[in-house]
């Protein structure tokens, strides 16, 4: 039986810590089920052309999302907490969570 995702089911909750609006703060994907869309994007690492193209064009369209009631969560996939600080503050224009 797998354990991860599976297309058609609820993802599992998670707890991390994460950027946004300059500030660092915990992320729960639970804090958003029954609130808001939730649309999980990972990306392998950072300074990479997704997160230098991708990421940018979906803050772009943040305002689309939004009216959806959709939020959007960025995922590294391989986490290290002063690399995604860094890209943050160096590319600044997000206007979600990292």
């Amino acid at each position: 039986m797998r354990s991860g995702p599976q297309i058609g089911k609820s993802a599992p909750n998670f707890l991390t810590v994460g950027v946004y609006k300059k500030k660092l703060g915990k992320i729960r994907l639970s804090d958003y089920r029954g609130k808001k869309y939730v649309i999980l994007v990972f990306y392998p690492a950072n300074f990479t052309p997704v997160s230098q193209t991708e990421l940018i064009e979906l803050n772009n369209r943040i305002k689309e999302f939004r009216k959806l009631s959709a939020q959007i969560l960025a995922i590294l996939m391989i986490p290290h907490f002063p690399t995604y600080v860094v890209f943050y503050l160096v590319v600044k224009k997000v206007d979600y969570k990292i």
